[in-house]
């Protein structure tokens, strides 16, 4: 019997296809972000001459933005995934430049393009000017909010800001690039499901068909076995009845040729019986009579 194909995705659209695309990146993206974050907590705790204490505050807010991300994505809730995760990054880069300290303020604000651009290929096109707003507020906020001082960003700031809005804008036109290889592969899909539905179908037709022409081929047998059975049937019949008409001939011609012999012999004296006449279509008759039955 042919195995009836899968079609489990052939009313799914090019929105749910990108989104568990999106799912399934994310879901390794956070296992992969949680493995980094243990590794550097292990790496600040058993290296003090790193002096780099103050980060572990960083680790936490995202390790909890990574539970969150895992938590949601087992409910399927993708959304708030997504965001989760990205909060908790955000959060997380702004801790670290809460330490005054030239060299963090510096080089803490390119995360942020990490962020804009990992995190901007998960989420749809129209909530990218949230998320790059999101990430460029903290890199000119949190500064002055330590300092307790309104201040010109520094130059890394600065460049950051920019890249920070080029990743945006790339990540813009790579996720319209994704979505059209999703929808591709999604109508690819949905057109060999749908050539194995056909042939699916036509094998079930011939299947059928075979079941009909056995079918048929069966009574077709029992027609001509109940033919041949009719036939000795007949045969048996008509044996018998030629039996039986011999034998109604015998007994009927062994009377018949008695009735013919007495009536002959008292024709033979007719002075000696009355109604001769009677006498002789006696014998006529019983002539006739053995004449039929010797025919049959």
């Amino acid at each position: 019997m042919a195995t009836e194909p899968d079609t489990s995705l052939q009313s799914v659209t090019n929105q749910d296809f990108a989104a568990q695309v999106r799912a399934e990146r994310l879901n390794m993206i956070w296992r992969v972000t949680l493995v980094l974050v243990v590794l550097l907590t292990w790496l600040v705790v058993l290296v003090p001459d790193l002096e780099a204490i103050f980060a572990l505050p960083a680790g936490l807010m995202v390790t909890v933005g990574s539970l969150a991300c895992g938590f949601f994505l087992r409910r399927s809730q993708l959304e708030a995934a997504i965001w989760s995760f990205a909060i908790g990054l955000i959060i997380g880069v702004s801790v670290l430049m809460i330490e005054d300290s030239g060299a963090w303020r510096e080089f803490v604000p390119f995360l942020g393009v990490t962020i804009v651009y990992v995190i901007g290929l998960l989420v749809p096109a129209r909530a990218l000017p949230l998320l790059t707003g999101m990430v460029l507020v903290p890199l000119f906020v949190v500064p002055w909010a330590a300092d307790a001082a309104l201040s010109l960003p520094t130059g890394g700031a600065f460049i950051a800001g920019m890249l920070v809005i080029l990743a945006a804008l790339i990540t813009a036109q790579a996720s319209g690039e994704l979505y059209a290889v999703a929808e591709w592969a999604l109508e690819s899909y949905r057109r060999e499901r749908t050539g194995a539905q056909r042939l699916y179908d036509s094998r079930q037709q011939v299947e059928k068909s075979l079941l009909r022409q056995r079918g048929l081929t069966m009574e077709l047998e029992k027609t001509n076995s109940d033919l041949v059975e009719a036939r000795r049937a007949a045969e048996e019949a008509k044996h018998f009845r030629g039996q039986f008409l011999a034998n109604m001939s015998h007994e009927l011609r062994t009377p018949l040729n008695a009735v013919i012999g007495f009536s002959e012999t008292m024709l033979e004296f007719p002075l000696m019986y009355n109604n001769v006449e009677l006498l002789m279509n006696t014998a006529a008759t019983s002539r006739r009579l053995t004449t039929v039955a010797s025919t049959c």
